[in-house]
């Protein structure tokens, strides 16, 4: 027994270092592996940040298409339009940008129906759609698209008449002198920029003043009656495809 017991203390001594090191290293991985579960889960998720919209100058062609009744008459037509329009970076007084454009009416007339105009907006933009409404005011030459005349007849004969047209309030530089008009204008459109491209669909109101004149006869004499004005809309929708030129 003395023997066994002297054979196998040195067998203990030589392998007390062995488990006791397997011990240490089994309690350094238990005690690691919830340290890492913890930085895990402690790691904070970074926000993502939007990008604010990114300044341009675009060029844009639009048509537009009116058609409504108007003193009971109907107007139906069509016009064509360009702009540069410029997006600003930082908003100015409020306003997200600005255009300046050219609109033609009546395309088969050279004399009439010229218009420039200028206009400031606002913008709403996310991931590349916008909204932005408009207001603006507009100069130029009209068409005759909105003088009318209407006539009355009772018993077979003209009885009264009725002229309406748009009050000229602007002076032209060419041909006769008071015969432009100066009215403003409002629209809101939503559109997407794809690129260097800009789509966009809206509607435009103009606020157009009009007169009415009135003649009546009278034991076969011409009366006038009376003359009115007062302010219409005048309302237009529009598409329009603009490129970015810086």
């Amino acid at each position: 027994m003395k023997k066994s017991v002297v054979f196998l203390l040195p067998l203990l001594v030589m392998c007390g270092p062995v488990f006791a090191q397997t011990t240490q290293q089994t309690d350094v991985q238990t005690v690691a592996v919830p340290v890492q579960d913890v930085a895990v889960v402690q790691q904070p998720e970074q926000p993502t940040e939007s990008k604010p919209p990114k300044p341009g100058t675009y060029f844009k062609v639009q048509v537009s298409h009116g058609d409504f009744d108007l003193y009971g008459s109907n107007y139906r037509f069509n016009d064509l339009a360009v702009e540069i329009e410029e997006h600003w970076a930082k908003r100015h007084a409020g306003f997200a940008g600005f255009s300046v454009g050219y609109r033609k009416e009546d395309f088969a007339a050279g004399d009439y129906g010229h218009y420039v105009n200028g206009k400031f907006f606002w913008k709403a933009e996310t991931h590349g759609f916008f909204v932005k409404p408009g207001l603006g005011v507009e100069w130029g030459k009209p068409s005759p698209r909105f003088e009318q005349t209407s006539f009355t007849y009772k018993s077979g004969a003209l009885a009264s008449y009725r002229r309406v047209y748009i009050e000229r309030n602007a002076w032209m530089p060419v041909g006769v002198k008071d015969t432009g008009t100066l009215y403003p204008f409002f629209d809101v459109s939503i559109g997407q920029k794809v690129g260097p491209l800009l789509l966009e669909a809206g509607t435009r109101v103009g606020i157009d003043k009009f007169i009415v004149d009135t003649f009546q006869f009278n034991n076969g004499s011409l009366v006038f009656q009376g003359l009115d004005g007062e302010y219409r809309f005048v309302p237009t929708v529009y598409v329009g495809v603009g490129v970015r030129l810086f």
